[in-house]
């Protein structure tokens, strides 16, 4: 979820509810319950990620919540009147504004709560790690959170004159902040000083306050009541005056500093292992005894009861465990020659030191290279050779060396494959190239595997696949329905009875082609310089368009981003009776890196300016090649025609109206911001025009006044194109079940297989490949196969060219006389019938069975005339005790075996 105007996710049962904090019981009538949240990205909110209110024993974990609040101020994620909820493993950053706002931390235990438990959670680049409102809250634990370069401090307490907060606990939790902040742990209201927000009933244990540069508490940090501060870290932080045993050493950490975005929450974060401690640290076991302390630290290692580390994380460093081989077998024989090697990293390993060659003790002479994946291709390997290969895991703690495997190579030539670049690459289309450079004696066929990852070996995981039938020599297909800016990886499979093969991968990128969002901003003000903060991106080919308007002002002088002035869009500024809007831009060539940096607008006089900026990726870095614009003297609705060079080109504007009233934009245009600076507005929209040519903006005022209209069409640095008409795959008809008999003594049957039920709605001709299991049988609409007796589960996979179906199944059943008589028996136990006629007509059968074990030809003629008076017996009962359908079964059964007992 991503650019909301309002917020990601909310949770409210409308106030029906008990609040929680002074709550007895297990759970408030009418209240949420069952909820669980997770795996979600949600980014760039006007409001909060996530208010999840009203909930009983609610989890909240592996989110993403990126760039909050950006239209107004709130936490990321807070928690209001529940009862039990936990937030922990999500990450929160980017909730930053103006120096002096309030409510902008990561998370927030927020009021008329009870037993809220955060943890493992990783907050970084926010205002503070975690708001605690002291109204009405009860039981809050606060631990084994890492929180990386929060821009003010901490924690930061809520509100000014509420204090009815307890037993708030605040242990292991481990904050670094780099050598430009300056942080105030216990964060202060900064735009008003005067009212304290200090921590009331709060007890801060085994928590470390790191500091690269400088940092103090705060004011607020002293004076509240019931505050115990005892053993924490204060690395280049005063310590408060209350702090029991201030610790005030480095801790040490294993190699601190880095600040990962959208980190694998769930298993990833070792990611983050540089705030470990590392061995050398007096901060290992110095922690003091927290009872019920959840049981594990914020990388999911085991924390004791007693002897526990200070800070986020427990458990020394150690090296990696031994690499675990995974192909070919130890002592494997008869491997390919085309064979990679496969291992399982050991647990903690960051990389690996390979070995592989012929000498049984490989040392340095066989080092091949350290590297993070856990295959490795050694190349085509020479016939009936042993080699030896090693694996050693290495991380930052040490090394830890592997046992020596070994594997033999057969003598069969298997074929081999290879693939070449791919050619002809479109926004949404490409040409794949591969070729069989050894057939390994007999034509093998090759399939063609693509996807937007590399699945390896693995046929089953890879999104695409395109059977290219046999093949002896190049081969290349067209693939279509690709995404425009993504990279794909394309391998080729070959097979024949001789073995088969697997090429390298190859890889390739389409166009972008298309202009993408980066961040939006805005401010309003009763003044004549406007200025707010922007996050910008680092993509490449960016612009960042100021769009402005005023109301009662004279001409804009001008724009600034990071105080370097921007460029006026030639013919933007419009202007109807002191209502003005104008469009400023900037190119890639005068933007600084990724960050924060300041927009600033000024007017020659008078004030209410409302503006937005607006930074993209993708731009072709030349001015606006369409600027346009109009005014009306006075009405509730304006437009105005513009026409774009380039298809996929982004149009910006800005509407401006001399009334404080509502401006919404004409579908397809998306409004990205609207103020109301004093008796004015202004909005700003954007629009994607995928086809070049003329469009018309148009907005509407909720009031009749004068009003402006001023747009900007940008190009992208690849003119996009219309994707062409996606390709339905075909589907694959097998044909219906089938039952095949033979005669005794015979064990083979031929079948004709019938896939003419296939069909293909684009009606592109079409191949037709039958398969058991992995192993092709045929190929061909209606190929004839020699069955074995028993059931065969077949699959035919049909290809239009572009690719493969679904694979449909048929099950071809091959039966002789044995296998009928078994399924006739069956028949009759299955009716049901009068006890007596059943044992009956069983035993008829089972003098047949016994006679037909015997492969004397004579007894063939006693079987067929025991199945004649069976088939008497059933006659007899027919429309009496055996219904004539169920009679008319068991006869036509019975002269089926007597007819293949004929024939034998």
């Amino acid at each position: 979820m991503e650019y909301i105007g309002g917020t990601g996710i909310t949770l409210d049962a409308g106030g029906r509810i008990v609040d929680a904090h002074d709550f007895v019981g297990d759970s408030r009538p009418g209240a949420w319950t069952n909820v669980y949240i997770a795996d979600n990205y949600i980014g760039y909110t006007g409001r909060n990620s996530m208010i999840i209110r009203d909930c009983d024993y609610a989890m909240v974990e592996y989110n993403t919540l990126a760039y909050s609040s950006r239209a107004s101020i709130g936490h990321t994620c807070y928690c209001h009147t529940t009862l039990g909820i936990t937030f922990q493993y999500n990450e929160a950053y980017g909730n930053t504004g103006d120096w002096d706002d309030k409510d902008r931390g990561g998370f927030d235990a927020d009021n008329n709560c009870k037993d809220t438990v955060i943890q493992y959670n990783y907050s970084h680049n926010n205002e503070w790690f975690c708001g605690i409102m002291k109204d009405a809250n009860m039981n809050i634990t606060i631990r084994y959170n890492l929180s990386v370069n929060e821009r003010h401090g901490a924690y930061y307490y809520g509100f000014p004159n509420d204090d009815d907060a307890y037993n708030i606990k605040v242990y292991n939790n481990t904050h670094y902040f780099k050598s430009d902040i300056t942080p105030q742990i216990i964060v202060p209201n900064i735009k008003y000083p005067d009212t304290h927000r200090d921590p009331d009933n709060t007890t801060f244990n085994n928590n470390i306050f790191y500091c690269e540069g400088s940092g103090v508490m705060g004011p607020d940090a002293e004076g509240g009541k019931n505050v115990i501060y005892n053993n924490n870290v204060y690395y280049n932080v005063t310590p408060p005056s209350e702090e029991i045993n201030p610790i005030i050493t480095d801790s040490l950490f294993v190699s601190p500093g880095v600040e990962p975005y959208n980190v694998d929450m769930r298993n990833g974060r070792d990611v983050l292992d540089g705030y470990r401690l590392s061995l050398a640290s007096p901060h290992i076991d110095a922690g003091l005894t927290i009872s019920n302390n959840g049981g594990r630290d914020f990388w999911g290692e085991p924390v004791p009861e007693g002897n526990t580390d200070i800070g986020a994380s427990e458990n020394l460093p150690t090296p990696p465990d031994p690499a675990t081989i995974v192909s070919p077998a130890n002592g494997a024989t008869d491997v390919s020659r085309t064979s990679d090697i496969n291992w399982n990293a050991g647990v903690r390993a960051a990389s690996h030191d390979v070995y592989f060659g012929t000498d049984p003790t490989p040392d340095a002479g066989e080092f091949v290279g350290n590297q993070a994946p856990t295959t490795y291709d050694p190349g085509l390997l020479t016939s009936n050779t042993t080699y030896y290969w090693a694996i050693d895991e290495v991380n930052g703690i040490g090394t830890t060396a592997g046992p020596v495997w070994s594997f033999t190579t057969g003598t069969l030539i298997t074929p081999i494959v290879t693939v070449s670049p791919a050619t002809d690459i479109t926004h949404f289309t490409a040409t794949l190239h591969g070729e069989v450079t050894d057939t390994g004696g007999e034509t093998p066929s090759v399939t063609l595997y693509y996807g937007d990852d590399d699945a390896g070996k693995v046929a089953s995981c890879w999104d695409h696949s395109v059977s290219m039938g046999t093949q002896a020599a190049t081969f290349s297909t067209d693939i279509i329905d690709l995404t425009a800016g993504t990279t794909y990886y394309c391998r080729a499979f070959a097979d024949n009875p001789t073995g088969l093969d697997w090429s390298d991968v190859t890889s390739f990128a389409t166009p972008t082609g298309q202009i993408a969002l980066d961040a939006v901003s805005g401010k309003e003000d009763k003044t004549s310089a406007l200025s707010w903060s922007h996050d910008l991106g680092g993509g490449n080919d960016r612009a960042v368009v100021v769009t402005v308007g005023t109301e009662g002002g004279d001409a804009f002088t001008g724009a600034k981003f990071n105080g370097v002035p921007m460029t006026l869009a030639d013919g933007s500024t419009q202007e109807e009776d002191n209502n003005i809007t104008a469009i400023f831009y900037m190119l890639e060539d005068k933007l600084p890196s990724a960050g924060t940096y300041t927009v600033e607008v000024k007017m020659q006089s008078r004030d209410r300016i409302g503006g937005g900026a607006f930074s993209l990726e993708n731009v072709k870095q030349e001015p606006p090649e369409a600027v346009t614009g109009t005014t009306v003297g006075g009405g509730t609705y304006i437009s105005k025609d513009i026409t774009t060079l380039t298809g996929g080109a982004w149009i910006i504007d800005v509407a401006g109206s001399g009334h404080s009233t509502s401006l919404n934009p004409d579908s397809p245009q998306v409004r990205r911001y609207w103020f109301t600076p004093g008796s004015s507005t202004v909005a700003g929209s954007t629009r994607i025009v995928p086809t070049a040519g003329m469009v018309v903006n148009g907005w509407t005022s909720g009031k009749s006044k004068r009003m402006c209209l001023s747009m900007a069409a940008f190009a992208p640095v690849a003119e996009y194109t219309d994707p062409p008409t996606p390709n339905t795959l075909p589907i694959a008809d097998a044909g219906t079940d089938k039952t095949e008999s033979v005669c005794k003594n015979v064990d083979i049957a031929s079948v004709e297989l019938d896939g003419s039920g296939s069909t293909d709605a684009d009606g592109d001709e079409l191949r037709y490949f039958w398969f058991i299991g992995y192993r092709q049988i045929a190929e061909g609409v209606n190929p004839t196969v020699e069955l074995g007796i028993g059931e065969h589960l077949i699959e035919l996979i049909v290809n239009d060219g572009k690719g493969n179906s679904e694979p449909d199944e048929v099950v071809v059943t091959v039966v002789g006389p044995m296998e009928l008589l078994d399924i006739l028996g069956r028949n009759i136990i299955d009716l049901e019938l009068q006890r007596g006629i059943e044992n009956s007509l069983v035993s008829k059968l089972d003098t047949v069975l016994k006679k037909l074990e015997d492969d004397n030809k004579k007894n063939d003629v006693a079987s067929i005339n025991s199945l004649e008076s069976f088939i008497n017996a059933v006659q007899a009962q027919r429309g009496k005790k055996i219904s004539e359908a169920d009679a008319d079964v068991l006869i036509a059964a019975a002269q089926k075996i007597i007819e293949l007992l004929s024939c034998g």
